[in-house]
Parts: structure tokens; sequence; C-alpha cells
């Protein structure tokens, strides 16, 4: 699952987007999360979430835009803020961009966190590369603009809102298009008894 770094070097205003062009229409948010020592190498790995590191959630719904403007302070132990795009129903994976805008100029630097939770370098393929790694200067802008892969890499290719969708590939080893949706099945499914 793609989760961000977003990093304030001083208190403002942002705004966070997020769209995806996917048809049928996805029930499409994020949640915004502190940052603890405890998350492995900066990454939310508990699938329960705490209320004290909760910060915020969008309302999912079938929409191609979520959206949310949040007061973020620059916080005293250094950790950032997480942001985590997904769906509400398990499974489904399409190209999706995400950017973060500061209202007041104020500066930071948004990162991709990889699974060792190494930021993401520039030009990585099967991932996102982020337009913004250093702080910005005031004023400035961010933006995640991750697709699905179709063999390529650079500048904006890999990444999607569903971690089986790094391969570029639906569960058939078909590679998925711009706008195209898959559905993937993650967990053990149904035993013999269940399915009896």
């Amino acid at each position: 699952k793609p989760q961000y770094l977003l990093m304030p070097t001083s208190a403002g205003i942002f705004n966070i987007t997020l769209r995806c062009n996917a048809m049928p229409k996805l029930d499409l948010g994020f949640v915004v999360m502190r940052q603890v020592a405890a998350d492995r190498g900066g990454r939310k790995t508990s699938e329960k979430v705490r209320k004290n590191e909760l910060l915020h959630k969008t309302t999912w719904r079938p929409t191609d835009t979520a959206t949310a403007e949040l007061e973020l302070v620059v916080p005293s132990d250094g950790n950032g803020y997480v942001v985590i795009p997904c769906t509400f129903d398990a499974g489904h994976q399409a190209a999706f961009e995400l950017h973060v805008i500061s209202v007041g100029g104020d500066s930071f630097a948004m990162t991709e966190l990889l699974d060792a939770g190494a930021a993401a370098p520039p030009g990585a393929g099967g991932r996102t590369s982020a337009r913004a790694g250093p702080p910005l200067a005031p004023g400035g802008t961010a933006g995640m603009n991750p697709t699905v892969p179709t063999g390529g890499s650079g500048s904006g290719s890999g990444g999607t809102s569903a971690a089986a969708a790094a391969s570029g590939a639906d569960s058939g080893g078909t590679p998925l298009g711009e706008n195209e949706v898959a559905t993937v099945s993650e967990g053990q499914g149904l035993s013999k008894k269940q399915l009896a």
C-alpha cells in the first residue's frame, strides 16, 4: 500500500488532493496519520488505527477526487505525517495523483515511503517519483503522479492504490492501462469448511 511522508518545515494550512480517473469510479479517500517512532522505517504497518495517531480521514465515496484542508504543525519529535491513499474496499487498483499545496506558502517536503522506509529516488521504475524531495521554497507545491506501469520506468511511472499493483499487472499478469481498474484478492481466502 502506498504511503507518503509529508514533512512541513513550518506550521501552516495544507491542501491535500487525491485524484483517480478510473471507470467505474472507486470509493476513494485517504487518511493522514501522525508518524511515530514505532513505525517500521517510517511506514504504518499496523492494521489497527490508534486515535492519537489519526489526524484526518476523508469520507469514502464513488468519486474521482478526495480533498482535505489541514492545519499542520512541525512535530516536536522530528516525525512527520503519513498520507495513505486508498479505496474503501480492498483489492482495487488504479492510477492516481496525490497533490499537496501549502495555502500560505509554507515550505515542506513530500516523499514516498517504501517498504523499508526509505524515500523513493527520483526516476525509480516500478514506484512513484516525487517532484518534491528537499523542502520547497515558500509557496511550494508537491505532487505525486503515480500511474500504473506498463513496462517503462522513469519520472512519473509506477505506484498505484494497492500494493499488488506494483508490478503493473492484474492478478492474471495482464498490464493495466491508465483509467483501468483491476480487482485482486488479498489474504487466505475461504477455507474448505467455509466453502462447503
